[in-house]
């Protein structure tokens, strides 16, 4: 039994590093999601989500009150699942703020009040 430990435990080794290889970018690869020189706002979820459908008129504010100091975007992960599991999107909603230099600063899973996701974007932004 122990002679096939240690071939077992290098077999698995390998195969851990090689699907390592293969994963997708983590969070701070945003290639399409961030865009660049500005702040972003990502909104991940559904049209078939509750809580996303809460979102809308949220982000429909923020998009409007923010026009020039932040981008406001949402992803419908039914039509672009890879952008899903890109981000490594767990559960919708899940809104992400990125700098303006495309690094995430924020994440944050579920509904999120507006005054909160405000305060949350002015840190951001710089209000």
């Amino acid at each position: 039994m122990k002679r096939l430990l240690l071939p077992l435990f290098i077999v698995s080794l390998l195969f851990i590093t090689a699907c390592d290889n293969n994963r997708p970018a983590g969070p701070s690869s945003v290639a399409g999601v961030a865009e660049e020189g500005t702040v972003t706002l990502a909104d991940i979820g559904s049209l078939h989500c509750r809580p996303c459908l809460m979102m809308m008129p949220i982000l429909a504010r923020l998009e409007k009150d923010y026009q020039g100091q932040a981008a406001v975007k949402f992803i419908d992960v039914e039509k672009e699942p890879e952008a899903g599991r890109r981000l490594q999107i767990m559960t919708i909603p899940t809104q992400i703020i990125y700098d303006r230099k495309g690094k995430e600063v924020l994440r944050h899973v579920g509904f999120f009040p507006e005054d909160q996701l405000r305060k949350a974007l002015d840190k951001v932004v710089g209000r």
